[in-house]
């Protein structure tokens, strides 16, 4: 994953594709590294557990996508899964903080 510094989806396309052909030139043919997608927003919790917004053209994302956080992992109860997704859909969809934190603690206190 690369980091460009821009706001602007199309712009980080555009530089995801020219740093796509300027790393494949460096590769013997038929070694070709491709761009595939931008993530924003994007959170990244640790190695190998992030989710973001996954945008394949700049105009409409194309999903939320999760990895190894509870979302996606099968050994939470669904409470913890659905608490997690709640979260993540106000901070990266509605890009809402303060209406996750208030999410979350709602939740803790129903299950109080």
């Amino acid at each position: 994953m690369v980091k460009f510094g821009t706001d602007d989806r199309a712009e980080s396309m555009r530089l995801g594709k020219e740093a796509a052909d300027y790393v494949s030139s460096f590769f013997q043919r038929p070694i070709k590294l491709e761009f595939e997608k931008i993530y924003h927003p994007y959170l990244l919790m640790n190695k190998k557990r992030y989710a973001g917004m996954y945008w394949t053209n700049p105009d409409k994302p194309d999903k939320m996508d999760c990895k190894g956080i509870e979302t996606v992992r099968r050994d939470n109860c669904g409470l913890v899964q659905n608490i997690v997704q709640g979260a993540l859909d106000r901070l990266l969809i509605k890009f809402d903080r303060d209406g996750a934190i208030e999410f979350c603690k709602g939740m803790i206190g129903d299950l109080l």
